[in-house]
């Protein structure tokens, strides 16, 4: 199973456990996360707004995004684009997860991020 990330115009897909990994990455480096807003037709008192992995089309604000996006920035700092190099000891599963090949991707959803909201969904054509 995978998630898109949407936008008008814009998206981003990651695995589920990806996306999980990438969300624990960024509370790791400083992300404290202000909640999802519910999606149409649900009213906020029924709504986890801190349920940013089921696919419900929840929105993460831009506020929340670039907050995201900034912690992940420096998870960057620590992940290194050569997989050949070694591993630091101790090195958390995010820092395991993007090390090396995967580090480009962390860094492309830095900058999706950095544009603004954007909804949680499992549909890539759903607008």
């Amino acid at each position: 199973m995978s998630i898109t990330l949407k936008r008008t115009g814009d998206h981003f897909r990651w695995k589920f456990d990806s996306w999980e990994t990438v969300l624990a990455l960024a509370v790791e480096f400083g992300w404290d996360p202000s909640g999802t807003n519910p999606p149409r037709g649900i009213h906020k008192r029924d709504w986890d707004a801190m349920d940013y992995i089921s696919p419900q089309r929840q929105t993460v604000t831009a506020a929340d995004a670039s907050n995201m996006a900034e912690a992940l920035s420096r998870s960057l700092d620590k992940i290194s684009n050569d997989p050949t190099k070694r591993l630091p000891k101790r090195s958390s599963k995010g820092v395991r997860a993007f090390w090396g090949w995967h580090r480009a991707g962390l860094q492309d959803f830095v900058d999706y991020c950095q544009r603004g909201s954007f909804r949680v969904t499992d549909d890539p054509f759903e607008q």
